[in-house]
């Protein structure tokens, strides 16, 4: 069963405590690690499930650190149906997904559309109610078929990222929201 939870205040410093965790034993792997997906949004409601997207310099630096991720915990899925993505899952003792992390390679023309999203969202209560409503309406309608139930969102979604690539186009300011970068580079960020 998709379960559809209200927004927790606790999911930002869980998605902190596992970036700190991925960091650490990823170094030279990890330029940035975002927290995207319903739970980045406030007082939006979500499946319960820390969704990050990581920025590698290079795909092949990441999969030779493929094991660091493993030994923490994470189920590599390599690409999982998506060309020059890799997949990661991680599940709670009880067999719950609680994160995943979905990584690309850093400057990649399709991680921008993935931050927007979360940006332009956080940034417009309409568009988090609106997406809340449909996800509960939705999770019902498909049971435990997550394959189903994203299809349905993705027209909502796809919607939204270009408005939001429109919206940042614009010269709105970007959200600095949730993001961790790589020790080396943790400077020019709080610049």
């Amino acid at each position: 069963m998709i379960r559809i939870v209200d927004h927790d205040p606790a999911w930002a410093p869980m998605f902190q405590q596992a970036a700190d965790d991925i960091v650490a034993v990823m170094l030279g792997a990890v330029v940035q690690l975002h927290h995207i997906g319903s739970t980045a949004i406030p007082r939006s409601n979500a499946t319960p499930v820390i969704e990050m997207l990581l920025e590698t310099p290079t795909l092949d630096a990441l999969d030779a650190s493929t094991r660091r991720l493993v030994d923490v915990g994470y189920e590599a899925m390599g690409e999982f149906g998506i060309k020059g993505w890799r997949y990661f899952r991680r599940d709670s003792d009880a067999g719950q997904r609680t994160h995943q992390i979905r990584a690309r390679s850093a400057g990649s023309h399709n991680v921008l559309p993935h931050l927007a999203f979360r940006d332009y969202v956080c940034a417009n209560s309409c568009s988090v109610l609106a997406y809340s409503v449909l996800k509960a309406r939705l999770a019902p309608a498909h049971g435990a078929d997550m394959r189903g139930y994203n299809a349905r969102k993705h027209a909502f979604v796809s919607e939204h990222q270009q408005l939001a690539l429109l919206w940042q186009a614009a010269g709105n300011a970007r959200i600095v929201h949730d993001s961790v970068r790589a020790p080396s580079q943790l400077k020019s960020f709080h610049s």
